[in-house]
Order: C-alpha cells, then structure tokens, then sequence
C-alpha cells in the first residue's frame, strides 16, 4: 500500500512539472524584427534582434516611430510620434520571426486613431499590416500569441494563420484543471490520511 502511495505520488509530482516547465513563453527567443515597406527600393527600413523580454526602437528618417515591446506571449507596438502609413504599395508594417514555441492562433486589441491593422501569423512569427493606419503618440497595437489551442482557423493564405482586425479581443475560454494537478492533489490527500493513520498507531 505504501509503495502504491509513493509511486502516485512521484508520478503526479513529475506530471505537474512537466506542465509547468513545457509553459509555452518568448522569455529567451532571439526574435528577428523588421519594419517592411516596398515603396522602396529597399524594402526594408529598419531591423533588429531582440531577446524577449525586450525592446526595440524603429527609427525612419530621423524620427521616432514606434517601440515595439516582446513579453513572454504578447508583442505590443507603442506609438511614440503621429504619423499614417502609406497603403499604396503590398507591405507597410511590422514582421516579426525567430519565434521558437510554435505559434497556433492570435488575437489582437488596439488603440488607433483611423484605419485598420491586419495581423497574420505563421508557426515561427507574426506580421502587422499598417497599411493605411494613422496613429498618434500613445497608440498601441497588441498581438496575444496562442502557444496552446488556436484562437481561429486558417485565414487561407497558405501560412496557417488567421488575419484579424484590430478591433478583435482575446478570446475567452475556459480553464479546465490539469488532470496531474488533481492527481497530485489526490496524492497530496492520500499522504495526509497515511501520516494520520501512522499517528494514530
């Protein structure tokens, strides 16, 4: 009997960590950022390395435009001067890849003063459409990745990912307890009543 506790105990023990320690996070990742823009010649007018958590500055032509800020599931873009994006040309936006954990779904909330931001995503990184957008200081953009369960299907663009406007919010959905966290507890319990039953002997 006490060799059965042990064992179910250890297993629930080594369950709960597994999922605790496989917890899906950008904490570490060296993501590659670029603002893209093919109005031009080079397309691609600023770009850099961040290891999350993080930041980075995009400049273009002597002026601030936005941070962009890498948490551990969320990539935020912070508007620090007022300005519109072209919408002219097939990109304008951010892309961001280098992402390790696989990327299965996004969802998105904003804060723009006119136009709508496209977001699309593939396993390893995401891009925001900023085409025809216009922004003042303080705006933001947030991009909430989905390591665990999609928030939407294929937006059939080939990439697996889902194109969502700005005006879309987090899906909510429930919860459910891990099944070794009531295993654990179910051993947890049992060594309770063991060490009172020995008590009492």
């Amino acid at each position: 009997m006490r060799k059965l506790f042990l064992l179910t105990l250890t297993v629930a023990f080594l369950s709960f960590i597994s999922v605790f320690s496989a917890g899906a996070t950008m904490i570490g990742d060296e993501v590659h950022l670029e603002h893209q823009y093919t109005g031009l010649a080079n397309p691609v007018l600023g770009s850099g390395d961040v290891t999350g958590a993080g930041s980075w500055v995009f400049n273009y032509d002597g002026k601030h435009l936005y941070d962009v800020v890498i948490g551990s599931n969320s990539i935020t873009i912070a508007f620090t001067r007022s300005y519109s994006y072209n919408a002219d040309y097939s990109a304008n936006g951010l892309f961001v890849s280098g992402v390790d954990t696989e990327i299965l779904g996004l969802s998105s909330t904003s804060n723009v003063t006119s136009g709508t931001a496209g977001f699309d995503f593939t396993s390893g990184g995401i891009s925001i459409d900023l085409r025809g957008v216009s922004v003042s200081y303080g705006d933001s953009l947030i991009a909430t990745l989905d390591f665990g369960g999609a928030v939407g299907g294929d937006d059939g663009d080939g990439s697996g990912g889902e194109e969502l406007d700005t005006g879309d919010t987090p899906n909510s959905m429930a919860n459910p307890v891990p099944a070794p966290i009531l295993l654990l507890g179910t051993g947890l319990f049992g060594l309770a009543g063991f060490r009172r039953k020995n008590r009492a002997n």
